[in-house]
């Protein structure tokens, strides 16, 4: 008598007139015993199919982003995927996502107005935070603030609210499904006593209400996938089982759920006075396989091969062929398929493209495995990387790349990449393949060779202390890559040895059942996102305390795996929402849990790069370059209307007249660009290095450079970074240096004393050489040296008096503005409102440039 018996015999009276699934009440510390029971309302329900030619209306709603409490990984996923699967099925959808309570409320109004007019079938899905309030059910909005049990109300929707608005309606069906029932996630003594889960509900005529598991009980915990647990078989009946009766479609979902959580998760459901049939699909009617294979081909011809959102055409076909292995088109599908990819591949090697055709022979390999392309290829590609990382320039003899120098050039970002641990993998690179690189122009390079060595020794570093901490799996990837850079190192055989003698070792927990008791205390931390931080423990020190005690227990290091794994998920979805705040948070609990996180290099990146997003005045960003290395320091300045021009009336002629420019938000280097910074372009593109008259390089401002010079670099950086830069307008320029300010500068109309650098500003430099940048405080902007140091190239044209070019770039000109003075230029030329020209093909060693980037 199985499970699939006992819930076909006691539910098999029940239809569903409403299914609101509810995904974010779960109790993650609450482990349901296999004894709980799937509970109904029983009805005497007749085998009427429900005419279902109107069409059917949804409410789908997903809170994640909570503001107040912990973030929750699935539900905006459960509910962007039931609302595409819901379509397909013929419902309209409205799709809701992170909501306020307001906009939660207006959009249950709505939906009940709209289903009264409308539809003969309702059905309202949430999944989110969900609480239990005396004997109520409460759906929570994500900017709640609730901070005792009398607040719930008001911070939060009453479940009630939602069946007085389908009920009101007098229509044919109405399904609600609740998969709500996560752990409590609020901490403070007040609402910790709260009772678990939800609440059996009463419920009208007509409705049926289907719960994740079963009331007063929490889910299994949040999934590590895509969905819930509830949700992601729900999605899999509804697409593959819609032809099922609903109350065969949900107890499948129930089987499947139970099977996958060991019986710790028992979904349920009530009913009410159900008298006819229901079926998302064609009752009885299986999807034909007609019906599927011009989806499948949709797929395909979208190019969602093997991935997709939606689906893909692998799956689909896969799908077809399961109702009818010989299907001619599905076979004929797979083929294509092989077929598209293998011109892929063949058009990603022919063009030198070897990242493209790696990806594209990763989905080769998932459609077929055994293709006897696969090998020819991989040879190929492997080729094409040896090919590529040897070669040296192939341009014009003048602009030729000398082995030396591109040694010289590779050097140093090999060494960037080893210090930030790059030392395999990477964005932008890594070390062992740069070095490689080297020796591949130079055998018997001493720096590389002894770099190969440190990246050896330091992996020998790593196994040694994640021996010494039982992180036996971290310890057996560190020697596969010790392997990989040195088949032949002298420490492989113990270090292998000590790795073997440790896994040997019999557990701990094998010998004490005790552990289990403890495991499940620190499963219940980690359900309840008490990861590293919270009252009564965490998961962290849980884990930790069972692996002071066995250091190789399998599940403790499981466990710390999944909490990485978590904090990875939220800083991906912080960083996807351009979330900064809660970006850094889970990052410094991720540093804090594995400093050597493979992951962490990657998500700083992208943390640096997501302050570009973030439109804050005096924020400070920089794009990184294709070689792993940052870009010039950008400060975000906003979008204002000045008077620029000769403002005091003391200046020059051709500083009039005087006007109203406004200008758009835009971020301007908070630096000159600097000797180091146009040094790396000159390197990486074979260019002539401009002079430094003796006076250093690394941080002072790069001179003598043509406007031409500047542009060039500009172009570069702009294709490094991926992002578009240039020189400011003279509109712009005046705008940075002013700072909303209106004196002649802009700490006020008297020159001072060692403010800034020029002849009669009072500094060690004046009249004698730049200063490097940033030796004067910045401008209320946070720019530094906007007066003095080095005149600055605009993109600008120059005319006498003011007339709208001021504000505009051109691509060339017989005289482009200068701005700013510089350390030769006396006090009155290091005005805001001066102005100066050159021809762009000059450069002088009193001239450089500054950069701006829009807003993306």
């Amino acid at each position: 008598f199985t499970i699939h018996h006992f819930i076909m015999y006691r539910y098999l009276p029940l239809f569903i007139s409403l299914v609101f699934l509810i995904t974010a009440c779960q109790d993650e510390t609450q482990q349901n015993e296999a004894t709980s029971e799937a509970k109904s309302i029983e009805s005497n329900a007749s085998s009427t199919v429900i005419d279902n030619n109107s069409t059917p209306l949804a409410l789908v709603i997903g809170n994640g982003d909570y503001q107040n409490v912990p973030l929750l990984a699935n539900p905006v996923n459960d509910a962007n995927d039931m609302a595409e699967v819901l379509k397909k099925l013929g419902f309209e959808v409205v799709l809701k996502l992170n909501v306020s309570r307001r906009a939660m409320i207006k959009a249950v109004q709505a939906f009940g107005q709209r289903l009264s007019n409308k539809s003969s079938i309702g059905l309202v899905y949430f999944s989110g935070h969900g609480l239990q309030s005396k004997n109520s059910n409460y759906l929570v909005p994500i900017d709640a603030n609730i901070v005792s049990e009398a607040e719930i109300q008001s911070e939060s929707v009453d479940a009630n609210l939602i069946l007085a608005q389908m009920g009101q309606a007098n229509n044919q069906l109405n399904i609600v499904i609740l998969d709500a029932c996560r752990d409590n996630p609020y901490e403070i003594p007040p609402l910790k006593s709260l009772k678990k889960g939800l609440a059996e509900m009463k419920i009208p005529a007509g409705t049926l209400i289907a719960y994740a598991t079963a009331p007063d009980t929490v889910t299994y915990g949040d999934s590590n996938e895509r969905n819930s647990i509830y949700t992601k078989h729900l999605l899999t009946a509804l697409r593959d089982n819609a032809h099922l009766s609903v109350v065969d479609l949900f107890t499948e979902v129930t089987i499947q759920v139970m099977a996958e959580t060991e019986k710790k998760q028992v979904p349920s459901w009530q009913s009410a006075s159900l008298t006819q049939r229901f079926c998302f699909g064609m009752c009885d009617q299986p999807i034909e396989v007609s019906k599927l294979l011009p989806v499948c081909e949709t797929h395909f011809q979208a190019n969602r091969l093997t991935s997709g959102r939606g689906g893909n055409a692998l799956a689909c076909y896969e799908s077809v062929l399961k109702r009818d292995k010989m299907n001619v088109q599905a076979l004929a599908g797979l083929e294509k398929i092989e077929a598209r990819y293998v011109t892929w591949i063949e058009q990603a090697l022919e063009q030198k493209q070897p990242e493209l055709a790696k990806k594209q022979l990763a989905g080769l390999r998932q459609q077929n495995p055994d293709s006897p392309k696969l090998a020819t290829f991989e040879d190929r590609l492997q080729s094409l990387n040896s090919q590529l990382s040897s070669q040296s320039a192939t341009t014009a003899p003048a602009q030729k790349t000398s082995p030396e120098s591109e040694v010289s050039r590779l050097l140093p970002v090999c060494e960037i990449h080893l210090n930030a641990n790059r030392l395999m993998s990477g964005r932008g690179g890594n070390a062992l393949a740069c070095y490689e690189e080297v020796l591949n122009i130079d055998k018997t390079n001493a720096q590389a060779l002894a770099g190969l060595e440190n990246i050896e020794a330091r992996y020998v570093t790593l196994i040694t202390q994640t021996l010494e901490q039982k992180q036996l799996d971290k310890a057996k990837a560190y020697l596969a890559s010790l392997g990989q850079v040195n088949p032949e190192s002298p420490q492989l055989v113990a270090l292998e040895a000590q790795l073997q003698s440790l896994s040997n070792k019999p557990s701990l927990a094998e010998q004490n059942p005790a552990f289990e008791s403890a495991l499940q205390a620190c499963q219940a931390h980690f359900e309840a996102n008490r990861l590293t931080t919270g009252e009564g423990g965490t998961a962290l020190a849980c884990y930790k305390e069972v692996l002071s005690k066995e250091p190789t227990n399998a599940k403790a290091l499981s466990g710390l795996k999944n909490i990485e794994a978590r904090y990875v998920t939220w800083i991906e979805r912080a960083l996807d929402k351009q979330q900064e705040k809660p970006a850094k948070q889970y990052l410094a609990s991720l540093r804090m849990l594995n400093p050597e996180s493979p992951k962490l290099v990657e998500l700083e990146e992208r943390l640096q790069s997501l302050a570009r997003y973030i439109f804050v005045p005096g924020k400070i960003f920089r794009d990184y370059l294709q070689d792993g290395s940052l870009g010039p320091e950008m400060v975000w300045l906003p979008a204002e209307r000045f008077q620029m021009g000769d403002i005091q009336n003391s200046g020059e002629a051709d500083e009039k007249p005087v006007h109203w420019v406004s200008v758009n938000r835009f971020a301007m280097g908070r630096y000159e660009i600097t000797f180091a910074e146009y040094d790396h372009f000159a390197e990486a593109t074979n260019r002539k290095k401009p002079k430094d008259n003796g006076w250093g390089r690394g941080k002072r401002p790069v001179i003598n450079v043509s406007w031409f010079d500047a542009i060039a670099y500009l172009g570069w950086l702009s294709q490094q970074t991926g992002q578009t830069y240039r020189l400011p307008t003279e509109a712009e320029r005046e705008y940075a240096a002013r700072a909303g300010t209106k004196t002649n500068y802009w700490w006020g109309d008297k020159i001072g004393s060692n403010l800034a650098n020029c002849k009669g500003c009072g500094s060690q430099w004046d009249n004698k050489q730049t200063a490097p940048v940033g030796s004067f405080a910045p401008n209320p902007f946070g720019l530094h040296d906007t007066a003095g140091n080095v005149y600055e190239w605009t993109c600008s044209e120059y005319e006498n008096q003011y007339s709208g070019k001021e504000q505009r770039c051109v691509k060339n000109a017989s005289r482009l503005v200068l701005r700013g003075g510089s350390w030769n230029a006396v006090v009155l030329w290091a005005r805001s409102a001066f102005r100066n020209r050159d021809k762009p093909v000059n450069g002088d060693n009193n001239v450089g440039f500054r950069l701006v980037s829009m807003s993306p």
